[in-house]
């Protein structure tokens, strides 16, 4: 079964063997052994529009023996300033828990927020705490937390993959093989409740969920009975599709259908063989040895007017908020005749952009304000789909984009062409490889991109064929959820209006005084700066590569040495008005006023400042007095 990574809970144990060894109390003591509290605090819904209001459940849990009355504090801040606060009174229970529910609205304008909630229980039982956070925004677009549902078996029954596996062509970026769900995945855990895989995920604050091979067929998305077997041999659903569609939708997540461009049944191939794109005189393109056919998806052609009706059924029929297009990364130029006359060839860039725009068009006809996302495989062809009516730039990331700047270089290179869209990549890794996961999670995030990898509940993308996910770990779940609540409260120094064209943050200089570090592209054993302007802020993200030999994000790395009091030294442009500390790794990720020492003469803006804490990734933001130098 899938290790569930619950919230940080903080427990008392630590502080009832404080009071053994400190208080003259024995009464005092003995109760704080006994009580075992706990408070976890979780908005209601991933993300909330513009005018809406907030809910926040908070949960107290009591494993003592004895009734505990106490009282809840919250806090919302946004970045550093508290801009809202609620008390309530609350009794729990022996062996039970209390939920309470606090509710706020906040001003019509997108905006990130933290939550810290306190749980005051008297003086014989201390203080528990807990963090969380939540944004406002218009769409989930703004800034995507993707996370996937793959699993969709009868009622009972566990998800399967047939015999028939799919090799690979020799012209795809990876081996497609298709082989059982990798180990540790129970068939309990597949056909879990899609109400609780969709809490888990709210967690983490998933606002969108890639239904990935839920479909019938890739040419005819829905079956003609409640349960059939997909091309590979699974046994499915369609009633557990429109569950979980449900399920992610009454938490606010966005569901979207994965459909692919070009790909079709062998039985549908054999039926329309002049729908198909060729590579030579009679041999059409295909995936997996004749696993799938590659069809014409250039305008006018049958083909994509078939798929436009068939993307419009899935959103009307099935209750999806838009398409997920899938491509394989060729052919980059193909014939569409059997013949392979010289003038039916196909630049099939120029074919996919035309696409999607008619995708996006399609569903908006018939669901105003769907969505439509197209995989740039390996980055191609970024250039012009990044442009195109596509609401995100999603790229899968494969050879040669292997090193930790090379992630940074995709999300800012789509950024750019986008002209500031948000941008999602599908870099697999196993979650057994926790270091290699959290560093790839801190450049990703520090670029200002997200990461597709959570999905199914609390479970990690580690193949590209999304069922052989793997189970993410308690101790890498807790990282990833305070990981994700970080980018959640601190979206707008992340995501929206970051200067991609100054990426050097010009009239910027940092460095760590007592490490190596470096603002290059290129870090190795190095505390590597990040840095990105955010209007009048200069926004430092620090990721410790200090023990990264060779900065290549897929293979097993070190974990980092744990930094406290860590001294950094910048030079500015005009003097420094304030500098902010942050990290998903300290205290909750609550931002922290730090105090600078002005280093050098008159004219002169360098100023030395330590953060109290790195290990894998911190922040720091600057900001400068306005109008001068």
């Amino acid at each position: 079964m899938a290790v569930r990574a619950t919230r940080t809970v903080v427990t008392l144990m630590a502080f009832a063997l404080f009071l053994a060894l400190t208080s003259p109390s024995a009464g005092g003591q003995a109760w704080a052994e006994k009580a075992r509290l706990s408070v976890d605090v979780c908005p209601t819904k991933c993300q909330f529009r513009l005018g809406e209001t907030v809910s926040l459940r908070v949960t107290v849990s009591n494993s003592g023996p004895r009734t505990v009355r106490g009282d809840l504090a919250l806090v919302i801040t946004r970045l550093a300033d508290e801009v809202h606060a609620a008390r309530a009174s609350v009794e729990v229970q022996p062996h039970s828990d209390v939920v309470h529910t606090f509710s706020w609205t906040p001003p019509q304008e997108a905006a990130g927020y933290g939550v810290e909630v306190e749980f005051h229980a008297g003086t014989d039982c201390g203080l528990v705490r807990a963090s969380t956070a939540f944004d406002v925004a218009k769409a989930w677009t703004r800034a995507p937390r993707y996370g996937f549902m793959c699993d969709f078996p009868p009622r009972g029954l566990g998800a399967k993959i047939g015999a028939n596996g799919v090799a690979g062509t020799g012209d795809e970026p990876t081996d497609l093989t298709c082989s059982a769900p990798a180990a540790g995945v129970t068939e309990a855990a597949r056909a879990a409740d899609g109400t609780t895989q969709a809490d888990h995920m709210n967690r983490y604050h998933i606002n969108a969920v890639q239904f990935y091979d839920w479909m019938y067929r890739h040419d005819t998305l829905l079956p003609d009975c409640e349960e059939f077997v997909d091309s590979l041999g699974r046994r499915l659903s369609i009633r557990m599709v429109a569950d979980k569609i449900r399920a992610v939708k009454d938490f606010g997540m966005a569901a979207m259908a994965y459909v692919t461009v070009y790909a079709a049944s062998r039985e549908f191939f054999e039926r329309h063989p002049e729908w198909a794109l060729w590579q030579g005189v009679g041999i059409p393109y295909t995936l997996g040895n004749g696993y799938l056919y590659l069809m014409n998806p250039a305008q006018g052609s049958p083909w994509r007017e078939r798929m436009m009706s068939e993307y419009q059924k899935a959103v009307t029929d099935m209750g999806f908020d838009g398409v997920h297009i899938d491509q394989y990364g060729y052919p980059k130029r193909a014939f569409t005749t059997s013949e392979c006359d010289s003038g039916a060839v196909l630049r099939i860039d120029r074919t996919f952009t035309d696409f999607v725009n008619d995708a996006k068009c399609a569903v908006t006809q018939v669901h105003p304000g769907a969505f439509a996302v197209f995989n740039c495989v390996n980055n191609w062809p970024v250039e012009s789909i990044a442009p195109s009516d596509a609401d995100i730039v999603y790229i899968e990331v494969w050879p040669p984009h292997d090193t930790y700047s090379d992630i940074v270089d995709l999300v800012s290179e789509a950024r750019r062409l986008s002209f500031g869209k948000a941008v999602v990549l599908a870099a697999y890794l196993s979650p057994s490889l926790e270091a290699s996961v959290r560093y790839l999670d801190a450049v990703i995030f520090s670029a200002g991109g997200s990461h597709i990898e959570i999905g199914e509940g609390e479970n990690m993308l580690a193949d590209p064929y999304f069922p052989k996910y793997e189970p993410i770990s308690h101790r890498l779940g807790e990282w990833l959820r305070g990981c994700y609540d970080f980018c959640t409260r601190y979206v707008d120094l992340l995501y929206p209006g970051v200067d991609e064209s100054d990426e050097r943050c010009p009239g910027l200089e940092v460095a760590a005084l007592d490490h190596p570090s470096t603002s290059d592209d290129s870090a190795t054993r190095e505390i590597w700066m990040i840095q990105r302007r955010k209007g009048s802020l200069a926004v430092v993200n620090i990721v410790n590569l200090l023990r990264v030999s060779v900065p290549v994000w897929r293979i097993d790395q070190p974990a980092p040495p744990v930094l406290r009091d860590v001294r950094l030294q910048v030079r500015l442009e005009k003097p420094l008005c304030e500098v902010y500390f942050a990290s998903p790794e300290y205290r909750g990720g609550k931002m922290v006023k730090l105090q600078a020492e002005k280093i050098g003469g008159a004219g002169k803006h360098t100023y030395e400042f330590t953060i109290p804490y790195l290990e894998y990734w911190s922040m720091v933001v600057i900001r400068e007095e306005e109008g001068r130098r």
